[in-house]
């Protein structure tokens, strides 16, 4: 496999991955998980906010993210991006022990829709990445 092939057979591992009903997804807290130099960038309230970090799967298991959420957004989306610039939205991620995946890239994007308001330079965007079997909150740092 070529070395620029690799991103779309990820792409394609995580789209072909198999959801779950929401009914399967639970609120605890995951341990293990870290959320690491979360930054946004200012924006206006009503606009889409790509929140920018590293998340670090430090547990035993295969965790699977299927989603963001913040009190200051309508809603969330995770996006796959080629290098071509066209998004894939995700139904969900997978993030096997010991495994990292990089939203500070191009290709990987945690997306908060519909901000209720604005955000500044200083401010901090609270939100939670959702897995199957829990969640984990961050905050990012708008600067």
């Amino acid at each position: 496999m070529k070395p620029h092939h690799l991103p779309y057979f990820l792409a394609l591992a995580v789209l072909a991955a198999p959801t779950l009903p929401a009914a399967d997804v639970t609120t605890e807290t995951v341990s293990g998980l870290e959320i690491e130099r979360a930054t946004a960038a200012p924006t206006v309230a009503g606009a889409d906010l790509r929140l920018s970090f590293r998340l670090y799967n430090n547990t035993a298991e295969t965790q699977w993210l299927v989603g963001v959420t913040s009190p200051l957004a309508a809603g969330g989306v995770l996006v796959f991006r080629s290098h071509h610039g066209e998004e894939t939205v995700a139904d969900g991620m997978a993030l096997l022990p010991d495994e990292t995946l990089d939203f500070t890239t191009s290709h990987l994007v945690a997306r908060l829709t519909g901000l209720r308001e604005a955000v500044c330079p200083g401010d901090d965007v609270p939100f939670e990445l959702v897995f199957r079997r829990g969640s984990a909150t961050g905050e990012a740092d708008v600067h």
